[in-house]
């Protein structure tokens, strides 16, 4: 593929994900809301353990979908799309048993709810219940699922975000209906079911037809594929592991520690930031491809070093207005948005702001480490911050409660992502990490001094109008944060790509 393809590619790709996001964005904050009012804080609660027990059940995924489609890359680069194929076959029988595993194991669980949840209740059947329309959620995900990889591998993002965009909706709709009316979570988690069946029949359908050359390729090269396969699998599974443990366990252990009802509250705050995080890695994600076929047609590591660079000042850019403007404005919008009954302490806001910036600005590094399938490197450094959350995490959270979670989950975070870049440009580009340190190093220079200012700026309060303060605040800060970035990058290769970029989108 051509530069100009992959350029086109990604930026179709980005735009069908910022839209999809928003939409979701906005749709996700009024069912949110209509949520706790239909179901109440406690089912909330519930609902924010079980997704957080049910992630690490998705372990059993073993990184298949990640190391297929790192695989992927280099056949299609070449155009042999009977290897392709046979990756796929190989996608669709695991996913299948996957599925069944996973549900398996989810059932095993149920004796241990009342555990999870902290609080003693005596209806073990209405927490079974509940929990298990939850795992058949995660299980659906699995089944007749295979075929979503096809429109990553080959850059087609924009069509199954179009898809599950307009089934979304459709569905959304439905349950706001139920909890307007009927007010029935069992309900309410059969249509959540019943979306991610309908989304991916349709892009099955859909693949069929576009995807032909590879579906109906039918040479049989999936054995001696298939056992390089597994030693990949073998190294992404302690990654995940690794991962879900780093970035998904705050809610279990707040949960299993000071209760379900304390989890609700953090999933308050936590629906925000994840909801923003989403929207602008969803966007970035979409490069990936891009980088994996940019790395096997043979672009130089100094092209690609350019290329990690001047995303890490997008992300830059992007994670530093959303999270200082977070921080300075999110007890705002909780309070508008579900009430000041659901409030939490400002430091959960500062914490969880500083922890979203260092997860979105080290993204980058996660790209390229899975466009190049660094695995092998990444599953140690990944399994000591995962250790080093859990035991700050649940040391942290006996003396500050969910700033204590918060805290071991940041200090977990900057050590994973010193050993990461430590480990790229030790093992691919072979020289040290001047030259990424020196782009970080300014990266934290207009963080700081966008606090600093945003600290000392005076409130514009023009009317009695909570809303209208709270969006003019959101602008003042918002403005601030971009016009310190300008200053501190002005005149850098990655704020004249970055214009340059705009231009070309522009023009189209």
């Amino acid at each position: 593929m051509s530069d100009r393809s992959r350029t086109k590619s990604s930026i179709t790709n980005m735009f069908a994900s910022l839209l999809n996001s928003i939409i979701a964005f906005i749709i996700r904050f009024a069912v949110r809301r209509l949520f706790l009012e239909a179901f109440g804080i406690s089912v909330f609660g519930y609902n924010a353990t079980f997704n957080s027990l049910l992630g690490m059940l998705n372990l059993a995924e073993l990184g298949i979908g990640t190391a297929i489609t790192y695989k992927m890359y280099e056949p299609i680069a070449k155009k042999e799309y009977n290897v392709v194929q046979a990756y796929l076959e190989i996608y669709k029988k695991l996913y299948f048993r996957i599925g069944i595993i996973i549900f398996s194991i989810g059932v095993l669980f149920i004796p241990l709810l009342p555990v999870v949840v902290k609080e003693s209740y005596s209806d073990l059947l209405y927490l079974a219940s509940i929990y298990l329309l939850q795992l058949l959620v995660t299980v659906a995900s699995y089944w007749i699922a295979y075929r979503r990889i096809l429109f990553n591998v080959f850059q087609d993002n924009f069509i199954s975000s179009f898809v599950d965009t307009i089934v979304f909706i459709i569905i959304s709709i439905i349950q706001i209906i139920d909890m307007k009316t009927a007010k029935n979570y069992y309900l309410y988690l059969l249509l959540t079911v019943l979306q991610i069946i309908i989304s991916n029949l349709i892009l099955q359908i859909i693949s069929s037809g576009k995807y032909s050359f590879v579906i109906s390729n039918k040479e049989n090269i999936v054995k001696y594929k298939f056992s390089d396969t597994k030693h990949d699998i073998s190294n992404v599974m302690i990654s995940k592991f690794g991962g879900y443990v780093l970035n998904s366990t705050d809610a279990l252990v707040v949960s299993t520690i000071l209760g379900a009802a304390a989890s609700g509250l953090l999933a308050n705050y936590s629906t925000i930031y994840i909801s923003f995080q989403t929207m602008i890695l969803a966007m970035l994600s979409t490069l990936q491809p891009s980088l994996g076929n940019k790395i096997y047609s043979n672009g130089s590591r100094d092209e690609i070093e350019q290329i990690i660079l001047r995303m890490t000042f997008m992300c830059q850019l992007a994670g530093s207005v959303f999270s200082i403007t977070a921080f300075n404005t999110i007890n705002a919008f909780v309070s508008m948005w579900v009430g000041e009954q659901y409030l939490l302490e400002s430091s959960v806001a500062i914490l969880y702001s500083i922890n979203t910036y260092i997860y979105i600005v080290m993204y980058p590094i996660s790209l390229i480490f899975g466009a190049l399938g660094y695995y092998k490197f990444d599953k140690k450094v990944i399994s000591l911050a995962a250790i080093t959350n859990i035991i700050l995490s649940v040391l942290f959270v006996k003396f500050w409660d969910i700033s204590g979670v918060l805290i071991g989950t940041g200090i977990s975070l900057l050590m994973y992502w010193v050993c990461r870049v430590y480990l790229l440009y030790k093992e691919f580009y072979n020289k040290t990490a001047k030259k990424y340190i020196y782009k970080v190093i300014r990266c934290f220079l207009a963080v700081v001094i966008s606090v600093l200012i945003s600290f000392i700026l005076p409130r514009i309060e023009v009317v009695d109008s909570m809303f209208i303060d709270f969006i003019i605040n959101c602008v003042q800060v918002v403005l601030l944060t971009f016009v310190v970035n300008i200053i501190v990058f002005i005149n850098t290769d990655e704020l004249k790509y970055l214009v340059g970029f705009i231009n070309r989108i522009i023009k189209r």
